[in-house]
Order: C-alpha cells, then sequence, then structure tokens
C-alpha cells in the first residue's frame, strides 16, 4: 500500500534518473594521478559496500601499498573536509560512522572525509596514495574511475524492484551495464541470482564471516552463553541477524533502528531495560553502531560488536581484475 502511494515520487524520480543519465553520457569525467577503484551499490541501504572497501583496503595495506579510502562521512554534523586515521582523536560526528569503523578496523589506512568525492580523490591521489578507493561511489559519476565495482545484496539483489521511494533501488538494474565487476554479498543458494545480471559482467561472491565478539571496552569480561540481545542501526539488519545465526548465537530479543541512527541516553536505557527482561547473556551490536555509543554507553554492562572479516570465492581472480 506504501509503495502504491508512493509511486507518483518514483515517476518524478525515474525521469530525474533518466535526465541525469543524459547529462553524464554527455560529459567527460574528471581524473586524478592514481588508481580509482569505486565500490558501490544499486539499492538504498546495507549491500556490503564499506565492507568490501575495507577488503580491498587491508589487501593494499597489507603489501605496503599506500592505499586510501574517500567516503562522504554520512549524517555528520561537521562538514569540513577531514581525513581520519587511527592516530586521530575525532569523534564520529565529526567524520560519519563508517570512515570511523574503517580506521578502527584497519591499520595505516587514511580516509578522505568530503561532501566532494572527486576534489577528495584529488587531494588523496596528490598526498601519493594510490589506489583511492571510493565508498559508495557507483552514483558519483563526475570522477573517472579505473575499475566499478557494484555490490549487490544476495537474497533481495534489487529490493521489490523499485526505484525510491517506492522501492530501494536507486536506479534502474539496467544500469549495471556500467560496473566492471559486480559482487553478490552473502547469496541465497535458492535465488538465480545470474539470469538477473548482465551475462558479459564477471560475478563474484562473497561472505561476511563472523570471527569473534569483541569490547571496546578493556575492561569487559569475557561473557559466556550463546544468548543475545541485538541492536543495529543499519540499512539491511537481516544481514546482521544472520551473521549472529551463521556464529550460532540465540538472540532472544532483537531491536532495531533506522540506517545511520543517532543514538542517545534514552536509547540506551531502552536497550538495557529490553535486556533486563530478555534474559540474554549479552548485549552485542555492530562496530558502526559501536562507535556511536562508547562515550554514552553507560548502563553498567559492557557492550560487544561482532568482529566481521570478508571471505571471498576467488579472491586471487578478483585481484587480478581489479589490478592488483
Amino acid at each position: 500500500m506504501t509503495a502504491a502511494l508512493l509511486y507518483p515520487l518514483t515517476i518524478l524520480y525515474r525521469a530525474a534518473i533518466f535526465i541525469r543519465d543524459i547529462y553524464w553520457n554527455s560529459r567527460s569525467r574528471i581524473s586524478v594521478p592514481a588508481r580509482v577503484i569505486s565500490v558501490g551499490g544499486l539499492t538504498a541501504g546495507g549491500s556490503g559496500k564499506t565492507s568490501i572497501v575495507a577488503f580491498i583496503a587491508s589487501k593494499y595495506l597489507s603489501e605496503s601499498q599506500n592505499a586510501a579510502v574517500v567516503a562522504r562521512g554520512y549524517r555528520r554534523i561537521q562538514k569540513d573536509d577531514i581525513i581520519v586515521s587511527g592516530e586521530s582523536d575525532i569523534d564520529w560526528e565529526d567524520c560519519g560512522d563508517e570512515p570511523l569503523v574503517l580506521v578502527r578496523s584497519i591499520s595505516g589506512l587514511e580516509v578522505y572525509v568530503s561532501s566532494d568525492k572527486t576534489a577528495a580523490a584529488s587531494r588523496a591521489a596528490e598526498d601519493g596514495h594510490d589506489p583511492v578507493i571510493i565508498d559508495d561511489g557507483f552514483q558519483h559519476r563526475k570522477l573517472k574511475r579505473d575499475v566499478d565495482i557494484v555490490c549487490l545484496d544476495g537474497k533481495k539483489p534489487f529490493g521489490n524492484g523499485m526505484l525510491l521511494p517506492s522501492g530501494r533501488l536507486r536506479e534502474p538494474a539496467g544500469a549495471l551495464h556500467r560496473a566492471d565487476i559486480i559482487i553478490i554479498m552473502d547469496p541465497d543458494a535458492a535465488f538465480n541470482w545470474r539470469n538477473k545480471l548482465p551475462a558479459n559482467k564477471p560475478v563474484f561472491r562473497a561472505r561476511k564471516i563472523v570471527t569473534g565478539i569483541k569490547s571496546i571496552d578493556p575492561e569487559a569480561a569475557d561473557f559466556s552463553g550463546r544468548r543475545c540481545l541485538a541492536f543495529c542501526g543499519l540499512g539491511n539488519p537481516e544481514s546482521f541477524m544472520g551473521s549472529l545465526e551463521q556464529a550460532g548465537y540465540r538472540t532472544v530479543d532483537f531491536i532495531k533502528f533506522r540506517d545511520h541512527h543517532r543514538y542517545n541516553t534514552s536509547d540506551v536505557r531502552v536497550i538495557f531495560d529490553r535486556f533486563e527482561k530478555s534474559g540474554g547473556d549479552f548485549i552485542v551490536t555492530t562496530l558502526k553502531d559501536t562507535v556511536k555509543l562508547e562515550k554514552i554507553w553507560n548502563c553498567g554492562c559492557p557492550l560487544y560488536y561482532l568482529d566481521i572479516r570478508i571471505e571471498m570465492e576467488n579472491e586471487d581472480g578478483f585481484f587480478r581484475l581489479i589490478g592488483k
């Protein structure tokens, strides 16, 4: 019913996308003096883009190549362009949650945060970084890239098949013709995804694998038991639930917040009250949510997050394609 009510706006959105395509198909892109790898998505919400950015950046940095990431820093308060690293004493509200997650997860990484991704990529290249990896870059067509990677959710790659705001699609599925590589995240074996994709595009399957549960609190005691209260503010909370199940944890209560939710002390009280009533053994969320809670988490019990790595089918072939 909601999709039907929003359909007139979807028609206007489709018209805007059509005009935008005509514009960018007639324009030349801006080049920067470095190899540019864009990682983006076709749908709004979680499709594993930032996890793949981290996967690629980790590989380059582990082999002493000076990779950097460019990100928008969604919902940050500080609007100035900034460079974030693991040594930065900075709050997520100044740089965005995903840039902070990236530098917390990857030793030696620098993330250039700006609303102008082309300018940020140029600055990163001028600072000697190569490659420059663009987080959520598929719709940012101003910047010339050497490799265009699109991540699709393996269970619902096109959402309900409708464009925003009736559905989750940012662009029609036909936009995949611009991609160089398609990654299917956490593919569902029951979904015949290959018939839905361009036949001439290389496709790689990747999964998020839980390697453990951590806490940002060094004093946190080891937890016992397998029952948890889980919560997250993600575009695709089902992916987080799937990771918990895959790791063998039983969720006794699950609280969904909207994507990029800005937590406050009232949220902390709600989470803890529901935890006490749930009979769970511990509270768990994502690192993306944890970085936004570390300064206000004062409920008297540790907050844990899933430690995730990416496992990709034919990883060597993937990195050969992107020029590694």
